[in-house]
């Protein structure tokens, strides 16, 4: 898994504790599905990059919902309950709040 992902680590989004993980878009899948299944968190937020912006997936379990995350990512993210997804733009992304637990300032 850890030579998948780039980087993952824990934050708190939209008064959620979640996992976030960077991965390239090929192995979105395969990490969501490793990272649900062996972590505690009941949000993964995974996220690849590309020349056009970022891809967002998200997975929930335990009752939780990422389709409000979704939402609050982009007006045209969506999916369900338990799985959806998002996209930003470069320049989108440089004044949204999620750029902060993305890119933490320590």
């Amino acid at each position: 898994t850890k030579s998948m992902a780039s980087h993952w680590y824990s934050s708190e989004y939209l008064g959620e504790k979640v996992l976030i993980v960077n991965c390239p878009n090929i192995f979105v899948n395969d990490i969501s599905d490793i990272m649900t299944a062996t972590t505690k968190y009941n949000i993964l937020i995974t996220y690849s990059i590309d020349e056009k912006g970022f891809y967002f997936s998200l997975r929930a379990r335990n009752g939780s919902s990422v389709l409000p995350v979704a939402l609050s990512i982009s007006p045209k993210g969506g999916g369900h309950v338990g799985a959806a997804g998002a996209f930003l733009s470069h320049k989108d992304i440089s004044s949204h709040p999620i750029k902060d637990i993305l890119f933490p300032v320590n």
